[in-house]
Formats: structure tokens, C-alpha cells, sequence
């Protein structure tokens, strides 16, 4: 059989009903049946044919057919030209026969003719043979030169590619740039279509393809991806952590077995650097085993092992912020929890704060399920932080609109545990831009102070560091641990990982409420606020999440040693807070004293007698709150004493607390003790007759100013026990 239309067509024919068939091929005696064998040859060998072999039309002008005297066919040496354009049919008019060929087949009349296999040959042909993606590069035939010609560079289609709602697809591609480097592109399907598919050609080219310089390459490569199918299928996502319960996308590879091929894909490098350097063996034999006897240490590390934990918790992100005095270590902290999924160096994963907040939330985006790293808050503008936190925390970004003024609905998302350092607290770098921080901010990032010692001296040897394992102090221990890191970083990881994907999803869930409820046991007192409660349980999954890496032997700790290390943390963290009642209690009440220590002067009359009057004799009070009245009271122990009791109507106090709820701040006052009220049960005001009220008594608020000068304030009431109880951890045998 042959096909259609002459030795020109060969690229308009489907030979992909030859696929695996073993083709000998017998040409025009001519300079197209020539020429055509080429071609032919590549075009089968896209077509998937297991053989191809052609005729030697040359031993048919080396030999005639002749018979013996017994009618025997035999070949004779007597040459005879093969006449020209001769083909099969013309042999057999000039006395071939099936014989003859038999004794011609000895001679060497089929030649070999492998077909070049295609970079996919175990696939369907993608464009009927016209094209072909070899190893030296991308060829497509030219009918008018009856030859493939290069079209560029070699050009891998991947598989399409879709999104998770199947709403948005393409074709990834890979291929090598001018410097031999591997480049992967997902070609959106409507730059295909765009411009003529200019878009898509222009995108490869931008990339570094390289397309051959002859006219015709550049609509032959559009036609190649335009005309490309296959059946593969792979899912583009553009963010690591948790793909259902059983995958876990990390930059270069996924952890577990998807329900469907996954593919992490973004326009730029991944800012996510999760690598590896060593074993898990050598990471806790030259890390982790430093970490023992220093809590912060300890609890940093512990604080990347929690990241993959807050899918499985389904609970909010949440930040740790270290803050302390320059040199003391808490860049080294943050190095090492960085060493847990990468190289801790600087720009590798390692972040800074010194970026928008625009950028942070991509970043933010980058490493949901992971831990992001950001170094030294005052590098970020004091303007921005406070929301910069809050969104981080939330775990959204911002919507953005299309032309049309609509939602595009691509806000980024994430979850993740930040850990940051810093020689300022949030509020403190706020304070700068005059800003003050909200409950929600801090609570998003909770300040654990990098200082456990009490002494100078001891401070300035161990620095942040409770315990040198005798290596000459906490400067000399904080090098050690900084090269290893360089050394040995990524594999737990990796190991942490591995353990998740098996593990029974309800059975984690039971053991890390198990953790947190004991936790918050061990830490809170009954008068604990929801704000200490929530924060308790961002400090529990931490513990748990070190717990379990122990567990599994990534660590190398003793149980319990994760839980005592989170609870010191945490206790610190409450210390600096100022109790674990509600911080915007504490801002009301802290805001009442530093106005009447910094206006008590100047915002109120001066109220000498019990008669109403004031003095007359005074300075004018410009803008009053209210007024002040001081009686002395003597005491044959102490002396002489002044009491200072402030006199302020509703509107004085909305006036001095603008921002806050008036009725709360007087309700606060009255549990300090700050607050006289009258004999009426429930009233927080008094009736008082002041100075210019005439004989009319008045509702006032009567603050007590000493009673708000008791720096006591209530903490935990809890017990001090994070006794290291050895958890029923899943996965693993106590």
C-alpha cells in the first residue's frame, strides 16, 4: 500500500495506523522515491513503527532474472539498467518473481532503515508526524523541501496543565536556555490563541528558547503548541503545605502520594528555598543536641517543626517575636529553626523584614505550611508593621480588582508560624510612626523576651543561651551552631514530613488536644482571659509538634523537654504581657493612669474645700476633665501622706478616654479599687455636688489615683509542673 498525492504529501498522511508495525519500504526508482526516504523515516518514527527498512534499488540494475534449463529462477550478472521511475509493479513486467527477490534478499536488498524515535516514543503521535521533538531540537517537515528543518531548541510538553477549580489551563513545557539551564514554563492556553499565539512564542523566547533564525520557525513553533494533545494531566499549585491529607508540596518535590500528579508552579523562582544538606542523623547529633538546656534555643527549633501541625489543627497562623539587646543571639535562634527546612543563611531561606507588604504576603503565600523567617523587625517601616502583622497572622491578603472594578478573587492564602527577632518590641517600633498596636496585632505576634538571666554578668557570657555544653559561652556556642547549620540543614524536614503523611489524621487531632488542654492546665489560672487562652494554644501545638519530632528520633531529646522549653517560653511571654487577664483591660486602665500622671495638673481645678468652691487664686483650667481634690492624711508610721482624688463627669471621662469604651474603663476601675461609688447598688458613678453645680449633686465618676499606681499585677495562677508526662504520641511506641 502507499499513501495519497506523491512523494509531497508524506506530512499530510496519518501513519499512526503503523504504529508498531514492522514496514519495508520499495520507492520510485528516481530522485523523489530518493529523496523521500528520509522524511519517511522520521515521519514513521513519530508515528511509533517498531521497524522500518527499506529496498536497495541498486541490485536491480547488478542483476537480470533469468531461468536455468530446468525453469528454476536464477539472477544473472549481465547488467541492465533499472529503468527509471520503476517500481514494483514494473518488476514484475520485467520477469521478477517472488524468487528472484528471495536470491536478491541474500545480496543485501533490504537496508536497514531504524526510524528516529521521538523524545516520547512510548506515546501517540501529537501532530500527525509533522513535527518532532528530538534531543538536538524541535524539527517540523518541509513539504516544499521534502526534509525536516529545525525549528529551535529541544521542547519538552510536560503535560496540560489545569488549576484547582479547572478553570484556568495550558501546556507546561520545559526545555534549556542559552546557558544550558532547565527552564519550565506553563504556556497559559489563551496565549495560544492571543495575538495568533505571538504571546506564547514571545514568553519562550523571553526565557531564553532558542528559535532558529529562518522566517518559517517562528509560526512553525506557535503551530506545534497549538496543535500539541495528550491525555497527561497535571495540577498546578502555586503554594507549598498541605494538598488534602496525604500530599504535602514543598519547591522541588511532594511528600506523599496525591490523588492527582501535582506541580508546583510560579512565574518566578520559588521564595521558598526548602533544601537539604546531611541526614537527619547529622542534624541531631550537631543541632539539635545543643538545644537541650536552653529553652529558647529549643523552643525556636520546636516553633518549625509546628508549621505542618496548623493544617491538621486547622488552626490560624501565628507569629513568635524575640526580642532583646543586639549580640546576644537571636539571629542565631532564628538560623537554626531556619536550618530545620533549609540553609539558614540570609537570602537562602532565611528572610529579613526589609521588604513591602505587598511582597511579605507573597512570601507569606510561598511558605504556607512551612515557617517563614523573617530577621530584625526595625527593618520595616513603623507605618506598616501593625497591619504588616495583622494579615500575616490572619492568613489572607489583599483583594485585588480587575479593569472592570471587580474582585479577580486571587487573594493569597496561607498558613504559617513567623518567627522574627528584634531589639524592639511591636509596640515599640510603632510607637515610632505614633501608632499604637491593637489586641489583634499582638496577639498575632507574641513577644518572648531572649534574656533568661537575671544577673549582668551571666547575661553577658551565656547571652541568650542558658547552657554553653562547654564551649567557652554563649558567643563561642552560637558560632558552633551557626556553621553546622550551613553543614546540615533540611533533612528533618523531610523526615517530619514523611511521618505526617502516614499518620492517622483523627488519631493527631485527639493527641494534640490532649497536649493543649494539658498545657493550658499547666500554665493558666482560672481567672485566665480568652486572649491568655489563645495564646496558650499556639504555645501548645508548638510543644506538641517538638514532642512529636522526638518522638519520631529527629531530635534526640528527652519527652517532656519540648513541653518545659514551650512553658518557660510562654511564661515569659505572660511576664512581659503583664498578667493573663485581656491586654485591652490592661490599655484601659494603664491609659487612665498616664493621663492623670501627665494632666493632673493641668486638666483639673484644684478642689480645696468641702464647701464647692475653688480656689479663686488659681490658674485657669484650660480644657478640664473634671477636678482634683488632695487631702493630707497623717500616720504616726509613715508620716504625712496626700491622697489625690480625681473628679470626672461622663463627658470628662469620654473626653480624657477617647478610643475607649467608657463604661468598660469605669467598670475596670471599680475592680481595681480605683473607683469610689455611691451607696446605690451597681451605680460605678457617685452624686457629688461640685464646685459650679449650684446645690444640684451630679453623677461623677471619683477615681482614686493611688489605687492605680500598685504595679502588682495578677499572673498565672496555675501550677509550675510541665513535668514531661511521656505523651501517646501516633506514630510511634512510647
Amino acid at each position: 500500500m502507499t499513501w495519497p498525492s506523491g512523494s509531497k504529501a508524506i506530512s499530510k498522511a496519518d501513519f499512526t495506523p503503523l504504529r508498531g508495525r514492522h514496514v519495508r519500504y520499495w520507492p520510485d526508482n528516481d530522485k523523489a522515491g530518493t529523496d523521500s526516504v528520509p522524511p519517511l523515516r522520521a515521519i514513521l518514527g513519530a508515528a511509533g513503527v517498531a521497524e522500518f527498512l527499506s529496498i536497495n534499488l541498486a541490485l536491480f540494475s547488478q542483476f537480470s532474472p533469468t531461468l536455468d534449463a530446468n525453469g528454476k529462477a536464477q539472477l544473472s550478472n549481465t547488467s541492465s539498467a533499472w529503468p527509471p521511475k520503476a517500481d514494483a509493479a514494473d518488476a514484475i513486467a520485467l520477469g521478477w518473481t517472488a524468487d528472484h527477490i528471495t536470491q536478491l534478499m541474500g545480496k543485501g536488498l533490504i537496508q536497514s532503515e531504524t526510524p528516529t524515535p521521538p523524545i516520547h516514543s512510548s506515546e501517540p503521535d501529537r501532530n500527525n508526524g509533522r513535527y518532532q521533538s528530538r534531543p538536538d531540537g524541535l524539527y517540523c517537515f518541509n513539504q516544499k523541501q521534502e526534509k525536516y528543518q529545525c525549528v529551535g531548541g529541544p521542547l519538552d510538553v510536560a503535560a496540560r496543565s489545569r488549576d484547582a477549580n479547572s478553570e484556568g489551563w495550558g501546556l507546561l513545557v520545559r526545555f534549556k536556555d542559552f546557558d544550558s539551564l532547565t527552564k519550565e514554563w506553563n504556556i497559559p492556553s489563551i496565549y495560544l490563541v492571543t495575538e495568533g499565539g505571538n504571546k506564547a512564542v514571545e514568553g519562550l523566547i523571553h526565557r531564553g528558547y532558542k528559535l532558529a533564525p529562518h522566517r518559517d520557525a517562528k509560526n512553525q513553533l506557535r503551530e506545534y503548541l497549538q496543535g500539541y494533545d495528550t491525555p497527561d494531566r497535571v495540577r498546578l499549585v502555586n503554594r507549598m503545605g498541605w494538598h488534602g491529607s496525604d500530599a504535602f508540596m514543598l519547591p522541588d518535590r511532594v511528600i506523599g502520594t496525591p490523588a492527582e500528579p501535582l506541580h508546583y508552579y510560579s512565574d518566578s523562582a520559588s521564595l521558598c528555598k526548602a533544601s537539604t544538606s546531611g541526614t537527619v542523623e547529622e542534624w541531631r547529633d550537631n543541632i539539635a543536641r545543643y538545644c537541650t538546656r536552653n529553652s529558647l534555643l529549643t523552643f525556636a527549633v520546636c516553633a518549625a517543626f509546628a508549621a505542618p501541625f496548623l493544617d491538621i489543627q486547622a488552626t490560624e497562623s501565628c507569629g513568635f517575636h524575640f526580642v532583646g539587646d543586639s549580640s546576644l543571639g537571636k539571629s542565631t535562634l532564628l538560623k537554626i529553626a531556619a536550618s530545620v527546612y533549609g540553609n539558614p543563611a540570609t537570602g537562602e531561606y532565611t528572610k529579613t523584614w526589609r521588604t513591602t507588604d505587598n511582597a511579605l504576603e507573597g512570601m507569606a503565600a510561598a511558605h504556607s505550611g512551612c515557617l517563614l523567617v523573617l530577621d530584625e523587625i526595625g527593618q520595616i517601616e513603623p507605618r506598616i508593621v501593625g497591619e504588616t502583622v495583622y494579615s500575616l497572622g490572619s492568613g489572607v491578603g489583599k483583594s485585588r480588582a480587575t479593569e472592570a472594578g471587580g474582585n479577580r478573587g486571587n487573594q493569597h492564602r496561607w498558613r504559617v508560624i513567623f518567627i522574627s527577632s528584634g531589639e524592639k518590641t511591636l509596640a515599640d517600633h510603632m510607637a515610632e510612626a505614633n501608632r499604637k498596636p491593637q489586641a489583634g496585632m499582638e496577639m498575632r505576634l507574641l513577644t518572648i523576651p531572649a534574656n533568661p538571666h537575671s544577673d549582668t554578668e551571666t547575661r553577658r557570657q551565656l547571652g541568650n543561651f542558658e547552657y554553653d555544653h562547654d564551649q567557652g559561652g554563649g558567643a563561642a556556642l552560637s558560632r558552633l551552631l551557626t556553621d553546622n547549620a550551613n553543614r546540615w540543614y533540611g533533612a528533618p524536614l523531610i523526615a517530619l514530613l514523611e511521618a505526617l503523611v502516614k499518620a492517622d489524621r483523627t488519631e493527631m487531632a485527639s493527641y494534640l488536644a490532649k497536649v493543649r488542654d494539658n498545657f493550658k492546665f499547666e500554665a493558666l489560672g482560672n481567672a485566665a482571659s480568652g486572649q491568655a487562652h489563645r495564646a496558650a494554644d499556639k504555645f501548645a501545638l508548638v510543644a506538641a509538634a517538638g514532642e512529636y519530632a522526638t518522638g519520631i528520633g529527629i531530635t534526640g531529646w528527652e519527652h517532656g523537654w519540648a513541653t518545659y522549653a514551650a512553658g518557660r517560653c510562654f511564661r515569659a511571654w505572660l511576664t512581659l504581657r503583664g498578667g493573663e487577664g485581656n491586654l485591652e483591660d490592661a490599655k484601659a486602665v494603664g491609659h487612665v493612669r498616664e493621663m492623670l500622671l501627665k494632666y493632673g495638673e493641668s486638666r483639673f481645678t484644684r478642689w480645696e474645700n468641702d464647701d464647692a468652691r475653688v480656689d479663686e487664686h488659681a490658674p485657669r483650667t484650660m480644657e478640664r476633665w473634671g477636678f482634683r481634690k488632695t487631702i493630707c492624711e497623717q500616720d504616726s508610721m509613715l508620716g504625712d501622706t496626700t491622697e489625690n482624688t480625681y473628679y470626672l463627669t461622663r463627658d470628662g471621662l469620654q473626653d480624657m478616654c477617647k478610643g475607649f469604651d467608657v463604661t468598660n474603663v469605669a467598670r475596670l476601675l471599680n475592680e481595681r479599687g480605683a473607683l469610689e461609688t455611691g451607696s446605690e447598688q451597681g451605680r460605678l458613678t457617685k452624686k457629688v455636688r461640685l464646685p459650679g453645680s449650684g446645690k444640684k449633686a451630679v453623677n461623677c465618676y471619683v477615681i482614686k489615683l493611688s489605687a492605680l499606681l500598685d504595679d502588682d499585677m495578677p499572673t498565672q495562677s496555675g501550677g509550675d509542673g510541665f513535668d514531661g508526662e511521656h505523651w501517646d504520641i501516633p506514630g510511634f511506641d512510647k
